[in-house]
């Protein structure tokens, strides 16, 4: 609806405040593909470069002295 979305922010505003508001809108944003998409990549190459951080510590670590 097109009227409908209005209404409600005015209320969520008065009932949470700004805070909220703002939390609503990024519980929105988590909704979209996009998002979520963006979400997996980032944590995914976060892993991974741990991971390839942990493998070079101990390829050092292996190393005889």
């Amino acid at each position: 609806m097109a009227g409908y979305n209005k209404p409600e922010s005015r209320q969520m505003g008065v009932l949470y405040g700004k805070m909220g508001l703002m939390i609503d809108d990024f519980l929105d944003d988590l909704k979209r593909p996009g998002t979520q998409a963006t979400i997996i990549v980032a944590a995914a190459a976060l892993v991974a470069s741990g991971c390839f951080y942990f493998a070079r510590l101990s390829e050092h670590d292996d190393e005889p002295r």
